[in-house]
């Protein structure tokens, strides 16, 4: 009943995709092939200035160690800071130790909140880079 012509016709006519995308990956293929891949630029050989190694007398200089304990006092040096003192402590400790490395000291115990606050108070100060101290040996994260 429905043999008709035009219902075969219309059923034949599809359209196949498949010489289409073999010509699509046989220009991508050739594309690839025919381009040149180019390698780093090429680096300019230079003669690189020579500084005299320092010498014996000249000090290594001295880190500047805000030290957190696990009861949450801060120490600079020997001194316990208070809270409400810190970010002028911290400043002092900063202008007196000017250009030497800030090394940061908490036990694992302390309180959090300290940290943060020593850390504000270096950020108040002027201080963006500073090192915090931890001990290399112990790979894994403490039980909670």
């Amino acid at each position: 009943m429905n043999d008709s012509p035009l219902n075969r016709e219309s059923e034949e006519e599809e359209l196949s995709l498949t010489p289409l995308l073999d010509c699509i990956f046989i220009l991508v293929f050739f594309f690839l092939v025919a381009t040149t891949l180019r390698d780093e630029e090429p680096r300019l050989e230079v003669n690189l200035p020579q500084t005299p190694l320092p010498t014996e007398s000249a000090q290594p200089r001295e880190a500047l160690e805000i030290v957190i304990t696990a009861e949450g006092e801060v120490r600079i040096g020997q001194e316990i800071i208070a809270e409400q003192d810190l970010p002028a402590a911290v400043a002092v400790a900063v202008d007196a130790h000017q250009g030497d490395p800030v090394l940061l000291v908490g036990d694992t115990e302390a309180n959090f909140g300290a940290a943060v606050a020593v850390m504000s108070a270096l950020s108040h100060a002027g201080v963006r880079d500073f090192d915090i101290l931890t001990d290399p040996g112990s790979s894994q994260a403490p039980n909670p």
